[in-house]
């Protein structure tokens, strides 16, 4: 992959998941510039923490002389398919500093820094908040309810339905179907209050006006099918979790039996760009075309009529009209139907 090949080096790396509010959600959801500043002001107090992390670790003279790198995704659903558009980051777990700092051209060398405390990533979170605040009332608008402008957005006005579903996503709400308006069912395991409480105290998670960080898990540089694998995760692609293709062990399923989840496999030719008409008429209608429906044999083509005068004359031959039976119309009485219940 790219990104472990080519991008990152052999340096212990961070991921940071950064989730927003559930007002920002839908705002971001379909504003793609709005959704670029809000990451941009995340990396921003990212890097800014990692370089005033190194001055303090290192005794740095200037923070300028610290350098950091990250490689962010945004993806917009989460496991309930809600919009809850977050990011996730991939930090250089440190910084790289000029091993002679008197010198432009010395080369870098790599400092890994320890990991955030709490406060430091609240600090991280603290700082976001403040710079999406400015970013959202230069357009007009605020985190908080009560300084929102009221005026409604210019998606809202121009397509007002798919504005109201937007919304409804973003809060996991139901549009349709025996739970409209209800919000999503969702599965948990069991554990997860035991787990949650027995989180430390200074590990590196926050949560600040809505904007919750998490950063716990480090990859290091030297495991690279670790970081493929988060690598592809970020990036929406499934994979495997041994870094062997399992996909190639398991027997190819059954023509028109299931969708090939995990992609095509190299050594089978490119599926075709849609199903056959036959394969959809069965699956929607339950119409078998590709069986006789007395013998239960295959069936083949045996004439394609593609002209009006093809059409005409195949009908003729199996005892059918060429033309639509007319229409009757039905004479209603503008009375009230009287029916012979019994009084």
């Amino acid at each position: 992959m790219h990104l472990e090949q080519n991008v990152l080096p052999e340096v212990p790396i961070r991921h940071w998941i950064c989730s927003l509010p559930w007002g920002l959600r839908a705002l971001v959801g379909y504003d793609k510039q709005l959704c670029s500043g809000v990451l941009s002001a995340f990396i921003a107090e990212l890097s800014r923490s990692l370089k005033w992390r190194a001055k303090q670790e290192l005794g740095l003279a200037s923070v300028a002389a610290a350098s950091t790198g990250a490689v962010a995704a945004v993806q917009r659903v989460d496991s309930a398919v809600r919009l809850n558009v977050h990011y996730h980051v991939l930090a250089l777990d440190g910084v790289y500093v000029r091993q002679d700092p008197a010198d432009p051209g010395s080369p870098l060398v790599f400092h890994a820094l320890p990991t955030p405390t709490r406060a430091e990533v609240a600090e991280v979170a603290r700082r976001t908040v403040l710079r999406v605040e400015k970013l959202l009332r230069a357009h007009g608008r605020s985190l908080d309810p009560e300084h929102r402008d009221g005026e409604p957005l210019e998606l809202q006005l121009e397509h007002p339905a798919l504005a109201a579903c937007y919304d409804a996503a973003a809060l996991g709400i139901a549009v349709s179907g025996d739970r409209a308006g209800q919000p999503s069912l969702r599965l948990f395991s069991s554990d997860t209050t035991a787990r949650s409480g027995a989180e430390s105290a200074d590990e590196p998670v926050a949560d600040v006006c809505g904007f919750s960080l998490y950063a716990k898990q480090v990859v290091q540089g030297h495991d690279r099918p670790q970081l493929e694998r988060l690598c592809r995760y970020l990036t929406g692609e499934v994979v495997p979790h041994s870094p062997h293709d399992e996909c190639a062990h398991r027997p190819p399923p059954a023509l028109g039996d299931q969708l090939e989840l995990l992609g095509e496999r190299e050594d089978r030719p490119p599926a075709a760009a849609r199903k056959r008409w036959a394969w959809l008429l069965a699956h929607v209608y339950l119409a078998d075309l590709d069986h006789c429906p007395r013998c239960q044999g295959p069936m083949r083509w045996a004439e394609v009529a593609t002209t009006p005068a093809a059409v005409a004359r195949l009908l003729a031959e199996h005892g059918l009209a060429p033309q639509p039976a007319p229409l009757v119309r039905v004479h209603v009485s503008g009375q009230q139907l009287r029916l012979p219940f019994d009084t």
